[in-house]
């Protein structure tokens, strides 16, 4: 017995001493690629892992700094007497949160030592009145009639994740219509629609259907694209529910 402690202890020590050799078995990605400050940071981990079973510890911040994120990914081995089985392919997200505006340092780790730091920013989100939502298939934008008369005009959007976001007609800290674009494909084939209004300013919602893009791709404006229209009229206060209209296949 302690001969076989030895030889495992020494083996461990080798394969320790190598890691500094070995490329990182993962590729990092930081989604959305270019996120601002208002929107969900995630980190996407994609590779071959040559573990029985794994988990991810963090991410947290680095005590006495602002810009170091550590993630660590735990790995539990098979012992040396097991037969080898081919590596597995894995791919992990974990959630940055929302993160002030700045350029961060996300350090990944694995259990046997290797680590790798990738660089990222995150910028101060510019005024958009369009709202990209389930990995940007869909478009949203907000229209709204001044009360004193005039042209419509496009309401500002904020993101608040992949899933939901915010429109404000005359100050940012004043909300006005709140949404969120859920996918319900799995019962009934089709993305389901909330809307939460809180104003009586007569507005109109559209909500875009891009799919994959391709009706993006033809010589025309707008774009020929499915286009679906919410009104709400002055004076009323109109809340949204459409679990029925927004399809699940892809135009």
């Amino acid at each position: 017995m302690r001969y076989q402690a030895l030889v495992l202890t020494v083996l461990g020590l080798l394969a320790a001493t190598t890691v500094g050799a070995q490329p990182f078995p993962l590729d990092i990605a930081i989604l959305p690629e270019q996120p601002t400050s208002r929107e969900l940071v995630t980190v996407r981990l994609t590779g071959s892992l040559g573990c029985m079973d794994r988990q991810i510890l963090g991410p947290y911040r680095v005590f006495g700094t602002e810009d170091l994120i550590e993630l660590h990914i735990l790995c539990s081995y098979c012992p040396f007497i097991c037969p080898p089985n081919p590596p597995e392919v894995v791919d992990l997200r974990a959630s940055l949160g929302p993160l002030p505006a700045g350029t961060y340092h996300l350090r990944v780790t694995l259990t046997n030592g290797q680590e790798r730091t990738v660089d990222f920013a995150v910028r101060e989100p510019e005024e958009s009145p369009e709202l990209r939502l389930q990995e940007g298939r869909f478009r949203l934008m907000v229209s709204w009639e001044p009360p004193e008369g005039g042209a419509p005009r496009h309401a500002i959007a904020q993101p608040l994740g992949d899933q939901a976001g915010t429109f404000w007609f005359f100050d940012e800290d004043n909300i006005e219509v709140t949404v969120k674009l859920l996918d319900g494909r799995a019962v009934n084939d089709r993305f389901w629609l909330f809307v939460a209004s809180m104003t009586d300013v007569a507005f109109r919602l559209s909500v875009m259907d891009v799919g994959d893009g391709t009706c993006l791709d033809l010589p025309v404006f707008p774009p020929d694209c499915p286009n679906h229209f919410y009104d709400s009229l002055a004076g009323v206060n109109t809340n949204i529910i459409d679990v029925n209209t927004l399809g699940g296949v892809e135009p």
